[in-house]
């Protein structure tokens, strides 16, 4: 997969469709949080990812009224792994697709939720994830385990992760088939952790 990857980026710089940028540097044995099987590789989650950081809107672009596509702004939009829509704007300009994982990065940080509408503009506070490559599911799985990390990255009075802390987490790439196979596995298991811990 990863020689895919640098074949596929080649490719996307060649037909101008991606900028020449500096390759993201490889993960060293002590930034390895776990072991892993000898047929995974650390990287650093920007390999894997398209990430697309939201923009604030003014009062005057934006209403209750229904019209546009839905503008969430926040933690108060999430709820359980639900988005919640109350606002609208006409005037998007940083769009989220449907099936891209949303993040909040600012204030409360960790909240995801799988986008199920259409189009939806995001504020400053969300973070918009694709796969590029791999399984957008072991992806926000990953993204669960690493949430203590990104909160002790926050930085400021009110607390904000950046881009490069997210895209510079360490990732671990495991065969394609594999990451289908964790993800549908721990989407059995973990309402069953939920409910162990209620009890």
């Amino acid at each position: 997969m990863l020689a895919e990857i640098a074949v596929e980026r080649e490719q996307l710089i060649k037909a101008g469709k991606l900028k020449k940028s500096k390759p993201l540097p490889p993960v060293t044995p002590d930034e390895e949080p776990f072991p892993i099987p000898p047929t995974w590789k650390w990287v650093h989650l920007g390999e894997m990812i398209n990430l697309v950081s939201g923009r604030d809107m003014e009062p005057s672009q934006y209403s209750s009224t229904k019209q546009g596509i839905p503008y969430i702004t926040g933690a108060s939009n999430f709820d359980d792994g639900k988005i919640l829509i109350n606002r609208w704007t006409q005037q998007p300009s940083v769009v989220a697709k449907r099936g891209e994982l949303l993040l909040t990065c600012k204030g409360t940080i960790g909240d995801m939720a799988i986008l199920d509408e259409e189009e939806a503009h995001i504020a400053r506070q969300i973070m918009a994830v694709s796969a590029k490559h791999g399984n957008l599911d072991f992806i926000k799985f990953l993204l669960s385990y690493s949430i203590s990390k990104l909160k002790s990255a926050a930085k400021s009075m009110i607390p904000g992760i950046s881009r490069e802390t997210v895209i510079n987490l360490e990732f671990p790439l495991a065969p394609d088939g594999e990451q289908k196979r964790i993800a549908d596995k721990l989407d059995e298991l973990i309402p069953l952790v939920r409910e162990l811990a209620q009890l």
